[in-house]
């Protein structure tokens, strides 16, 4: 990573542990420079020591801000574990549902099926009744007719 990548939008929630890390770098290199002039013996202003102290409080301040952030950013991941796994989970019956819903489709496909077939049927079953009524009815004419044949063949014949 370059160093101008750490300042990107993708980046930002290290922003603040950067500003530490350059706050902590500065208060240390201070410190040193403070402490070398003491041991050398030179004059050190009230102005210094006030600039070291506050350096000292805004990283203490940073320190625990970093901390904050980084509890945060552990409570953000077990958050982002667990929305994983619940959504893995939501996936699955997903899954089973789809499964089950072909499942369905597949019997309703094959009910629909056989009543078209039980349709068929039972009209076939009723034109063949309506052909036997028919036929009944037809054998009765031709009875009748044979009958009358015979009558009028007697009546000729006397």
């Amino acid at each position: 990573m370059n160093f101008f990548g750490a300042f990107s939008t993708a980046a930002l929630p290290l922003r603040p542990l950067l500003l530490a890390a350059g706050a902590a770098a500065a208060t240390t290199g201070l410190y040193a420079y403070v402490t070398r002039s003491e041991n050398t013996e030179g004059p050190v202003t009230e102005v210094v020591k006030e600039q070291i102290t506050k350096l000292v409080v805004s990283k203490v301040q940073l320190q625990n801000r970093v901390r904050e952030l980084e509890e945060l950013l552990c409570q953000a991941r077990r958050d982002c574990d667990l929305k994983s796994k619940e959504r893995e989970q939501e996936r699955e019956a997903h899954s089973i549902l789809l499964a089950e819903k072909e499942e369905m489709l597949k019997t309703l496909t094959h009910k629909a099926e056989l009543l078209k077939t039980n349709q068929k049927m039972e009209d076939l079953f009723n034109e063949r009744e309506q052909e036997r009524e028919a036929h009944s009815i037809l054998q009765m004419e031709n009875y009748e007719m044979k009958k009358t044949m015979t009558q009028l063949r007697r009546r000729t014949l006397r």
